[in-house]
């Protein structure tokens, strides 16, 4: 064997102080293990050798033995238990009759796409097209700035919602201004919230631009979008409730990553919630130290935006929404930790600079190991499991932050963000400028009646 692989009397001593030591039966399957290992020139096992040597069963139990006498080398048998629970899942569906096929649930508040206009459903392809295009980098033959593809999805739903308050009316399904005036009492009635009705009117105003409806039409839907945005800037936003009712700071998340670090260094290896644990602390860290949007969180990838420098990692990546770098060339060394535990996840003791080039290519964030990265919900999943919130919050915790701070550091948040729009960054700057302001303001205010009580002035306190 290797020399950091135990031999079979060398166990833990914290773990003989436990009572955690090996049985007959324990000591039985090591030695078998010992010997297929040597069958095959003793390797430092991998995935493979994991799986070539039994059943799932077997590998439980090989599991449990490992854990007290090698967990060294037990990282890469989670992999190999996924593989073959896989496996097992597949079998035990072979002879079985595919279960009937539900009915499909006819939708109460919209359409279906195919019911929408053929010339609607033909824009709707070409922006399809022109996004996978500027997704895939490459080169885009259409002048028309694609919308990203959860902005295609809001307004693939805010259109098929017009379609069915045309069709509810009975009016043809078109952009006019009265049809857009249906569309938007509709939505009221139902008791949507004014940024909600914003929102699908941008949508909707997208669209028109796009297939260049007419400008009487882009003016109106423009026209209402403005005022119900301007209307809505009175109107208490969710996140500000939420902040209310669950005050964090971004201090007690990054302390929430140790934990969750600390848990997966002090668990069983080779298990799933050792798994999970890391991949959770390396988020929540993460998203401190770059808060970016969920869907660029879920993208990056070792070695294409991620990479391991001498004592330090780099990440530089195109936000999907602006579509204007991201880079960081040094982050902080806080998070080293925990990108180098991720980077070993799931692999044979190694060095790092090989356990970073066997990952070359893969995301960060892939739960099975195998190449495919998560859901790009699985960042907000993770932040609602720790906070009962969603991953875009951290990136309000970060301008809270900056609009407590006496400094004009406002651009700090938004760098940190990535924020390239440039409205949002004016309404952040101002609002961290009218903050202050109102704090200097109060402090001057107290001031004065301090002078004031104190006899200064001359005059009597004007008010108590």
């Amino acid at each position: 064997m290797k020399e950091n692989c135990e031999k079979p009397s060398e166990v833990d001593a914290r773990k003989i102080a436990q009572g955690l030591t090996l049985d007959g039966e324990g000591r039985r399957l090591l030695a078998k293990w010992d010997a297929y290992l040597a069958d095959l020139g003793n390797p430092i096992p991998d995935v493979d050798e994991f799986e070539g040597f039994g059943s799932k069963a077997n590998l439980v139990r090989l599991r449990r033995v490992l854990a007290i006498a090698r967990p060294g080398l037990l990282k890469p048998i989670r992999l190999a238990l996924i593989s073959k629970s896989s496996e097992e899942w597949k079998r035990a569906r072979r002879n079985i009759d595919a279960p009937p096929e539900k009915p499909k649930e006819v939708p109460r508040l919209s359409l279906p796409e195919s019911d929408l206009p053929p010339a609607w459903i033909a824009a709707l392809s070409d922006m399809r097209r022109a996004m996978a295009a500027k997704e895939s980098g490459g080169l885009m033959l259409d002048p028309r700035n694609p919308p990203t593809k959860k902005s295609l999805g809001t307004m693939v739903g805010a259109l098929r919602a017009f379609g069915k308050a045309c069709r509810d009316c009975d009016q043809a399904i078109q952009l006019t201004p009265s049809t857009v005036d249906i569309y938007r009492e509709t939505m009221s009635l139902r008791g949507n919230k004014r940024i909600t009705i914003a929102a699908r009117l941008k949508d909707l105003g997208f669209f028109a631009a796009w297939v260049d409806a007419s400008p009487i039409v882009r003016e109106h839907i423009d026209r209402n979008f403005r005022r119900y945005r301007r209307a809505s800037n009175s109107d208490p936003k969710n996140k500000d409730i939420w902040f209310r009712d669950n005050p964090i700071t971004l201090s007690e998340v990054w302390d929430r990553a140790e934990e969750k670090l600390a848990a997966y260094h002090g668990g069983n290896p080779g298990t799933a919630r050792a798994a999970w644990n890391l991949l959770d602390a390396v988020c929540l860290a993460l998203s401190v130290v770059c808060p970016l949007r969920v869907g660029d969180l879920h993208r990056i990838e070792f070695g294409t935006h991620l990479v391991r420098h001498d004592g330090y990692w780099s990440l530089d990546i195109v936000t999907q929404k602006t579509g204007l770098a991201y880079h960081r060339d040094r982050l902080w060394p806080e998070l080293t930790p925990f990108l180098d535990a991720l980077a070993h996840m799931d692999l044979p003791v190694m060095p790092l600079h090989e356990a970073c080039d066997r990952k070359l290519g893969t995301p960060i964030f892939s739960r099975k190991g195998d190449g495919r990265r998560t859901g790009d919900v699985w960042p907000s999943k993770c932040w609602r499991r720790n906070f009962g919130t969603g991953e875009h919050i951290v990136r309000s915790l970060w301008h809270t932050m900056m609009f407590e701070s006496e400094e004009d550091d406002q651009w700090i948040a938004l760098a940190l963000c990535g924020q390239g729009n440039g409205r949002t960054a004016k309404h952040y700057t101002l609002e961290g400028r009218q903050k202050r302001a109102a704090r200097r303001g109060r402090g001057l205010i107290a001031q004065k009646l301090v002078a004031l009580k104190a006899g200064q002035g001359g005059r009597q306190v004007p008010f108590e």
